[in-house]
């Protein structure tokens, strides 16, 4: 249920900066690591790799037969002092790499429940007398538990059957219906293509490429999925793979957040972002989700920002975003996928104080301040109402005309009174409305009410916490299932 976000990211600095890139020219953004894996997307398994460290991931390489005492075809050992300090092993970029059996052999760990056995041409040689005289010495050893690799079982059966799987339309669809899994490998420039697959029987790898840097031609790159079906069929046809893997004890299904890997909340829901994982028993999520939020923004000029106190009420909307757990590089080009439900980052570029904080749940609806009243006095005009349940404050608005438009002149203020002390000049009647605001949204305006000015003060229009203007009787716009789109 891990979440990562796939966007630009940079180790170190300098000439010897590593940046890594996906094969594809485009970012995802906030993804599963089963969603990672399925598509082959690199920048998550190397975040991955850089948490854990290089060193306690490659040290699962031995346990599957790839160490420093192996070798290359050309006898250069496989797993170098190189490829245990750097990243670029999170997605197979080892100093010299791997033959096709010693991968295939490592991927028998998962099928096998966690368990590697090497793997071996002759298991024992006979004299004429029927003594043995060679017999291999199988090496065992148990890796990962029964329930790490039947999870790791189900997110590498999606690599084949999920649409968005980069062996899907490969293998998939040539076999519909069976329990096949694997994983697909493409170094740069497509000079090398990989597939591993495996049922609980079978376990086929394939490699395709040169004995040189060169890259395929990609018109014949998916030549590695026609060889493996063309090899796996017979066999596959004798022993169909039609059950699934055992279950061991110990697994536990939950629906998650997709965009935060949490328990998912109401907006969550609204948003369609909810899917079910497997976890490890005493492994599963207990926090809800803060990823998805809900808050006041208003659109101008066709940008969406972040509501504020200038913010006429009328413009306001409520919509639900994506607030990522990490910093999103600026300007990505290509664009980041999912970015367009990012929570805005900027306020109402008219000013004012950011309107609410950010809300995790659905907004309730506020009602309307009441029974506001509006008084002339010495110091100016005195305006009063009721307290209004789950109201966090309050904003005064102000205006010369009955239809508006309506001037901010304060708030948001915790208090249920406020004397207007900056009056405009020559105005004979004020016309004043009250808003309630809450942790996400804002109510609907109170009824309007009027104050006669006998003798109106020289003042300036308005006072500092103001001076935006607003139609006035304009309803609100709190639409709490409006996604922000």
């Amino acid at each position: 249920g891990s979440v990562l976000l796939d966007a630009p990211v940079q180790y170190g600095t300098g000439p010897t900066a590593y940046k890594p890139m996906n094969d594809e020219n485009n970012w995802s953004g906030l993804v599963t690591a089963r969603q990672a894996l399925i598509q082959s997307i690199n920048v998550p398994a190397i975040k991955v790799l850089s948490m854990i460290t290089p060193q306690v991931g490659t040290s699962y390489l031995p346990k599957v037969g790839i160490t420093t005492s192996s070798k290359t075809l050309d006898g250069q050992p496989t797993l170098s002092a190189n490829d245990e300090q750097y990243l670029t092993t999170a997605i197979g970029g080892l100093e010299n790499g791997v033959t096709v059996q010693q991968m295939t052999s490592a991927y028998t760990v998962f099928p096998n429940q966690g368990v590697w056995r090497q793997s071996y041409l002759i298991s024992k040689v006979n004299d004429q007398t029927g003594k043995v005289i060679f017999q291999t010495k199988q090496q065992v050893n148990r890796v990962f538990s029964p329930q790490t690799a039947y999870i790791m079982n189900s997110i590498l059966h999606g690599v084949v059957t999920d649409p968005a799987g980069t062996a899907y339309s490969g293998i998939g669809l040539h076999f519909p219906g069976y329990y096949i899994s694997g994983k697909t490998g493409t170094t740069d420039s497509l000079k090398d293509g990989w597939f591993v697959g495996y049922t609980q029987q079978y376990t086929m790898g394939i490699w395709m490429g040169y004995d040189r840097h060169q890259t395929i031609v990609p018109s014949i790159y998916n030549l590695k999925f026609k060889l493996w079906d063309a090899i796996m069929q017979p066999i596959l046809a004798k022993s169909p793979p039609t059950t699934p893997m055992p279950e061991p004890s110990g697994i536990v299904t939950v629906n998650i957040c997709k965009k935060s890997g949490q328990l998912p909340t109401t907006l969550c829901k609204i948003d369609k972002d909810v899917y079910s994982e497997l976890f490890i028993a005493g492994t599963e999520p207990t926090q809800s989700c803060t990823v998805h939020v809900q808050v006041p923004y208003v659109v101008v000029n066709g940008k969406k920002y972040l509501a504020t106190t200038n913010t006429p009420p009328n413009e306001i909307k409520t919509g639900i975003f994506l607030k990522p757990p990490v910093p999103v590089p600026t300007n990505v080009k290509p664009a980041i996928l999912d970015s367009w439900e990012y929570i805005p980052t900027q306020a109402d570029p008219r000013g004012g104080t950011v309107l609410t904080s950010q809300s995790g749940q659905i907004a309730t609806s506020l009602p309307a301040p009441q029974n506001v009243t509006a008084n002339e006095g010495p110091a100016g005009v005195q305006v009063a109402w009721d307290s209004v349940p789950g109201a966090t404050g309050y904003t005064l608005w102000r205006a010369t005309n009955p239809s508006g438009p309506f001037t901010n002149v304060a708030g948001p203020m915790v208090t249920t009174n406020f004397t207007d002390t900056s009056l405009p000049p020559g105005a004979p009647v004020l016309y004043y409305q009250v808003y309630a605001m809450s942790n996400s949204g804002i109510s609907s305006p109170s009824p309007t009410v009027a104050v006669p000015v006998a003798t109106a003060p020289t003042g300036s229009f308005g006072n500092s916490t103001g001076g935006t203007t607003g139609q006035g009787g304009g309803s609100v716009t709190n639409s709490t299932n409006q996604t922000g789109n």
